[in-house]
């Protein structure tokens, strides 16, 4: 079963926003270890929240973005990781609320619409070249 056709959209989103989880914990342990290492500020700490939330976004919605409905298939990809990537969080700071994960939601999925955008039309200028 090929993951990238485009009748199996559910797959790919789920195989991109997986991957992009992946991908993020990977970064939250690297930059946990160097927060640990030199004793980071707070500001240090959300900040990378920030940074590895749009990589894992970025890189969910490159993976999962066809040539056309960058906007829609953009957001989407965004939510999902956006969602995955905050229960990931979760895990580590064990404390849930409620607006922050909204709000948190809410800016990657804007990422998502960016990046979304951004990546159609990269794909759909390298077919014209």
């Amino acid at each position: 079963m090929n993951v990238f056709k485009r009748e199996n959209f559910v797959l790919r989103l789920l195989f991109s926003s997986l991957i992009a989880s992946f991908f993020s914990l990977i970064l939250l342990l690297l930059f946990s270890f160097i927060a640990s290492l030199f004793g980071a500020s707070n500001i240090f700490v959300k900040i990378s929240g920030i940074i590895i939330r749009a990589l894992a976004v970025g890189l969910s919605t490159f993976i999962f973005v066809n040539k056309n409905k960058g906007l829609l298939n953009g957001a989407l990809s965004g939510f999902t990781t956006g969602v995955l990537v905050q229960l990931l969080f979760l895990l580590f700071s064990r404390t849930f609320n409620f607006s922050s994960f909204a709000l948190n939601s809410l800016f990657c999925v804007i990422f998502g619409i960016i990046f979304g955008i951004i990546f159609v039309n990269l794909k759909n200028k390298r077919d014209y070249s």
